[in-house]
């Protein structure tokens, strides 16, 4: 669990850029989240109103956009909670907004194909896939 709350550590600051004011005063941050490796399965688990820290207790994971789907045997194994919706449909990924901010955990192929129309919602995208921003079409 330790090691989840060191890879999270800077993923916390951004949430809590997302808005302005301290954590305990801001409002719930719906999030959407591009990729369920094992930095998105972290975040989801440690996310939500039972979260230690007060920052990530604010956010709330409202799809998890993942290349396949996961049956209920596999969420169990996974430790993933019942209440966070996971599709390999981007369609419907994109229904489940809007998103407050959307975080992209996928690859930079996913900011690639999605990053513009993420923005084009009003959502703020959060990369983390950093080999994106040395393609050039993307900049």
């Amino acid at each position: 669990m330790e090691q989840q709350r060191r890879r999270l550590g800077s993923l916390n600051s951004a949430l809590t850029m997302c808005s302005s004011g301290d954590s305990s005063s801001l409002p719930r941050l719906k999030l959407g989240v591009m990729g369920l490796g094992a930095i998105g399965l972290d975040l989801v688990k440690l996310c939500g109103p039972g979260a230690d820290d007060p920052a990530l207790a604010r956010v709330d994971i409202v799809a998890v956009l993942v290349q396949r789907p996961r049956s209920a045997q596999e969420r169990e194994a996974l430790g993933l909670p019942s209440s966070v919706h996971l599709t390999a449909d981007v369609e419907e990924w994109f229904g489940a907004g809007p998103y407050d901010a959307v975080l992209e955990v996928a690859g930079h192929g996913a900011v690639r194909e999605l990053g513009a129309r993420v923005l084009g919602t009003g959502a703020q995208l959060l990369v983390t896939s950093v080999g994106a921003f040395a393609d050039d079409s993307l900049l």
